[in-house]
């Protein structure tokens, strides 16, 4: 591969490159709805579900082991279908049990449990699935180019990550405008009660959707990336 540095004009080509494209918005998307469940988790769970902060801790805990056994699950997964087809599985996945969570019993711990596991298991599709999928890419644009940009591809989709977790922040400040009191459960408007249920159940699973579009008609296939392999 060239080694030559990459310039600016680079770092934009490669941005407009339509498989990069969906690369990098599913990718802020499937980090952008655990973002926002995640900076209202303990508000939704605590003041709607009226669970404690140590059964509510709990449960996230359940959150992030599920999370590492998801990721043997979208391997196994990936190898077996494909990687975008398995991205698009763990997003519908997250998107169901993020709308089902609403009818979730207040106070029932043990049948959140199954709720929190099943919302898990997809946290890890995304960034397990899509730097994977950015590494095959980077093989096609080696192949075309002579250069090697992997180095360039996953330093623009660090810069995804951190959009996503500043987007996921706004949900807070939706919730102040609508009259919600971190403080004082009592001061909250039911108005702003309402967003949060709203915000927390069905704008993460509405997002999850959206990154699954992304990958509908994904053209870098694993036929695809084995003859770019073998032409290498």
């Amino acid at each position: 591969a060239n080694p030559e540095k990459a310039s600016l004009k680079d770092y934009f080509r490669l941005i407009g490159r339509p498989t990069v494209v969906r690369i990098l918005a599913a990718d802020l998307l499937t980090g952008l709805a655990p973002g926002i469940a995640g900076t209202l988790f303990f508000f939704f769970f605590i003041r709607v579900k009226a669970f404690t902060f140590l059964e509510s801790s709990t449960l996230l805990l359940f959150y992030f082991l599920a999370a590492v056994f998801g990721g043997f699950i979208w391997t196994i997964l990936a190898k077996r279908v494909g990687k975008a087809r398995a991205l698009i599985a763990a997003c519908i996945t997250y998107a169901v049990v993020q709308f089902a969570v609403v009818t979730l019993p207040a106070g029932n711990f043990w049948l959140a449990v199954p709720f929190l596991i099943a919302a898990g298991i997809p946290y890890s599709a995304g960034a397990l699935l899509l730097r994977s999928m950015l590494a095959d890419y980077g093989d096609e644009e080696r192949l075309s180019s002579g250069k090697d940009r992997t180095g360039l591809l996953y330093a623009i989709l660090t810069g995804t990550v951190k959009v996503g977790s500043a987007l996921a922040v706004c949900s807070l400040f939706l919730l102040d405008g609508l009259g919600f009191d971190a403080k004082n459960a009592a001061n909250s408007t039911a108005l702003s009660m309402q967003g949060l249920e709203i915000l927390y159940a069905l704008a993460p699973g509405v997002v999850g959707l959206l990154a699954a579009a992304c990958m509908i008609g994904y053209p870098l296939t694993e036929e695809k990336h084995a003859e770019i392999l073998r032409q290498l």
